[in-house]
């Protein structure tokens, strides 16, 4: 079922560039890093504090529209209100809202796999994989085809799609890009791209896997 979601986002770096004119504080004030007297203030302790408790399972990867969104969202505004920072959004605080078109996936959802052995297996959402939220909705059957990295940049002389039949698989590719300096992947790194170029030479899903295969 696809739905508008309003969704809540709190600006990290807005708020950071803003504290020295909310605070009152001037240029001249401040003493630049690496200068005499310089002291960042920065306690890692307590930043790895927060990055436990923001990356922790039970917030279930803070999904937007699901309650672990919403209890990461309670935690920040909370040690926004402890630190003293000026809500920059007057009624809505810490808050800026905005819609845009997601999904919804409710259980059973099945991810099922038979190899060439007979052996089948089933797999978990949210225990074993998760859903892009781009996603589209249905069934998808197929068989799996591996591409690598699964980039498609002829242009850049780097094609791992090129002589494969795709059409009816599911197309299975990994994170991250070759290990080639020599090109720019800014572009060819993003599931986005990948996932596009499967889906045009008629893929009917797309898996990304972690690592080596």
């Amino acid at each position: 079922m696809n739905f508008s979601h309003s969704y809540k986002i709190i600006p990290f770096l807005v708020l950071q560039i803003s504290l020295l004119p909310v605070w009152g504080i001037s240029q001249s004030d401040v003493t630049l890093p690496g200068t005499e007297g310089w002291d960042s203030g920065f306690d890692g302790d307590r930043a790895l504090k927060h990055v436990f408790v923001l990356a922790s399972d039970s917030l279930r990867g803070r999904y937007s529209g699901f309650a672990g969104s919403e209890k990461a969202d309670a935690y920040i505004q909370s040690h926004f209100e402890q630190s003293g920072l000026v809500p920059p959004f007057g009624e809505d605080g810490y808050f800026h809202e905005f819609t845009y078109g997601a999904g919804v996936y409710t259980k059973p959802t099945y991810f099922k796999a038979k190899y060439a052995d007979r052996r089948k297996e089933e797999y978990f959402m949210w225990e074993d994989y998760n859903i892009y939220k781009y996603s589209g909705f249905g069934k998808a059957k197929g068989e799996l085809v591996f591409v690598g990295y699964g980039i498609s940049a002829p242009e850049k002389g780097w094609d791992e799609l090129e002589g494969l039949n795709l059409k009816g698989k599911i197309v299975l590719a990994m994170r991250g890009v070759p290990d080639v300096d020599s090109i720019d992947w800014s572009s060819e790194s993003a599931s986005g791209f990948k996932s596009t170029a499967a889906l045009a030479r008629g893929a009917v899903g797309f898996i990304m896997t972690q690592g080596d295969p």
